[in-house]
């Protein structure tokens, strides 16, 4: 089990989740279904091949986004 910091925001209709530890993002109609895609998402992210954990430094999250850490089972 992994524990990743992600961003969420709102882009038109959708909650938009981009990991801020791996370079992952996905979206969902709500906040529950974003954060379970971005679990999803980064579990197959982390499947064999194992990827290296890069840091997405260049990432500008928008003023209203709203940060968490999600647990991931990896």
């Amino acid at each position: 089990m992994g524990i990743f910091r992600v961003c969420l925001f709102q882009e038109r209709n959708w909650t938009v989740v981009q990991c801020l530890d791996v370079d992952v993002a996905t979206q969902g109609g709500s906040e529950p279904e974003a954060v379970a895609n971005m679990q999803e998402a980064l579990a197959l992210h982390f499947q064999t091949p194992a990827a290296p954990l890069l840091a997405v430094s260049d990432f500008q999250p928008p003023a209203a986004a709203k940060f968490m850490e999600i647990a991931v089972a990896v």
